[in-house]
């Protein structure tokens, strides 16, 4: 097998090794990086360019991400157990950086809110939790304006990854089921809900079909003065289920394609699930690289190739097959290229010229173990690499 050159690795060590320091500080509470960009030099692929291409109507690529601690620890002033580390703890194993906004919780009457719409029309994804926050101080979870906020950046065609194991209980506490015009219905995808079914220890798997397939963990408390109460959901017919309790059918995670939006809702938090089989940073790049290979639907005329683009692969976990889309803007000499995690190749899907246009290529993983791989797209003046994990 031919290895990706030494003098490419080397160039890649060395960049890690220069933004070390930067991601040592991305845990830093409130503090800003304008312009957060997905990190791509832990990768041990070729150093990449990233080239998008906003007016092509093709799957979102998840780039800019806002965390939004809404856990009511210390961090935030509060009193709650500060779960932030998580969550960070897994963007940044993942690869991506992120920047923080920290709800206010040093005034309680009323609750504080979160971000605005404006503030997160700038990011493709905003990521929220809640940690044990139940409503104590009334609308504690999610604000009626932090619904409204939220309904607002996804109409206009964000993503959602809410960790939030009360907020059903304390928002809806007499819904059974949900309907049109509430923030459950409309844009997380819940026909009905019944609450505080699943708690620790329990187990869960990535429900069949959902962007998590193929994963599975163990989930215990992290709260040392509560219990992380975990609700049976049942997606509307538009939604799927995301995570499954105890290898049963029952849900406690969902996912809904909105049309111009995209949501993932876990009553289960990242805060609870624990290394094993599978790192809990696989989960969190499963539910963000599904955002950008499911993308979103648009109204607009299909507009003309104007930029180079690889897309995420999908399905992604795969096993054994996943299909590859990428756009050419110009007639070019193209490579498309799969290596492991050593940085060897183990397989060559294109390797000639090609005109400009959209592509489609399926890749069967079926001799190979599971594990991380590496999609290259190489052509006269571009590169890029996409993450792919193969589960078996």
């Amino acid at each position: 097998m031919l290895k990706i050159s030494s003098s490419i690795l080397a160039i890649t060590l060395a960049l890690f090794l220069v933004m070390s320091p930067l991601l040592a500080n991305d845990n830093v509470a409130g503090k800003k990086y304008p312009g957060a960009t997905r990190l791509v030099t832990t990768d041990p692929a070729p150093p990449i360019q990233r080239i998008h291409n906003p007016g092509a109507q093709l799957p979102l690529d998840i780039e800019t991400i806002l965390l939004v601690d809404d856990d009511g620890g210390p961090n935030n002033g509060g009193t709650y157990l500060d779960i932030q580390s998580y969550f960070t703890s897994a963007l940044t194993e993942a690869g991506y950086a992120y920047d923080n906004f920290v709800v206010d919780w040093s005034i309680t009457t009323p609750p504080q809110s979160g971000p605005d719409a404006a503030t997160m029309a700038s990011y493709d994804c905003v990521i929220w939790f809640t940690g044990e926050t139940w409503g104590y101080y009334g609308d504690d979870t999610l604000t009626n304006l932090d619904e409204a906020n939220l309904a607002a950046y996804l109409s206009g065609g964000g993503t959602l990854f809410l960790n939030a194991q009360d907020y059903l209980w304390e928002s809806y506490p007499a819904a059974g089921a949900f309907s049109a015009g509430q923030f459950p219905y409309d844009y997380l995808g819940l026909a009905s809900a019944s609450q505080d079914i699943f708690w620790p220890p329990v187990t869960v798997q990535g429900s069949a079909g959902g962007f998590a397939e193929g994963l599975s963990y163990d989930c215990l408390n992290p709260y040392p003065e509560a219990t992380l109460w975990s609700d049976q959901l049942n997606p509307r017919p538009q939604a799927q289920k995301l995570l499954n309790a105890d290898g049963g059918p029952n849900a406690l995670a969902a996912q809904y394609n909105g049309g111009p939006y995209y949501t993932a809702f876990s009553t289960c938090g990242v805060e609870g699930l624990l290394n094993g089989n599978f790192r809990v940073a696989a989960y969190v790049d499963a539910v963000l690289t599904g955002f950008g290979a499911a993308g979103v639907t648009s109204n607009q005329e299909p507009t003309v190739i104007s930029g180079y683009l690889l897309n995420q692969n999908y399905p992604n976990p795969f096993n054994p097959t996943t299909e590859i889309q990428y756009l050419l803007p110009v007639n070019s000499k193209v490579t498309l290229t799969i290596y492991n995690a050593l940085g060897e190749k183990v397989a060559d899907l294109v390797d000639g010229n090609q005109s400009a246009g959209s592509y489609r290529v399926s890749w069967q993983a079926n001799s190979l173990p599971s594990g991380m791989y590496f999609c290259q797209l190489k052509t006269d003046n571009f590169q890029d690499v996409r993450r792919m994990l193969l589960v078996k």
